[in-house]
């Protein structure tokens, strides 16, 4: 029972390391929506907002307890773009650097 457990708690993980990470392209710009985990599992974490062709980074959300918090956020400002005209797409690729 406890190699279930486990491998579940696993996939969920894994799952949760990909959500919220999103390109978004409008006229030859292009901006990033990146959620970051700064240690193992989904808290703490920041939101990534990057602007490649201007050379900006943003950081408008962390979070240290709640999780889900980062995910939702990214969510929401993706359709947020989206609502001003930005077309924006889920990537799977997944950010972990353990530093700032």
């Amino acid at each position: 029972m406890k190699p279930l457990i486990f491998v579940s708690a696993l996939m969920l993980v894994s799952a949760s390391a990909s959500a919220g990470n999103y390109e978004c392209k409008l006229e030859g710009l292009v901006r990033t929506i990146t959620v970051v985990y700064e240690a193992e599992g989904a808290v703490p974490c920041h939101v990534e907002y990057d602007k490649p062709t201007e050379g900006m980074t943003q950081i408008p959300w962390n979070a240290q307890n709640e999780e889900g918090y980062c995910e939702a956020r990214a969510t929401e400002f993706s359709e947020k773009l989206q609502g001003w005209g930005w077309v924006c797409t889920e990537v799977s690729e997944s950010t972990d650097t353990g530093a700032m």
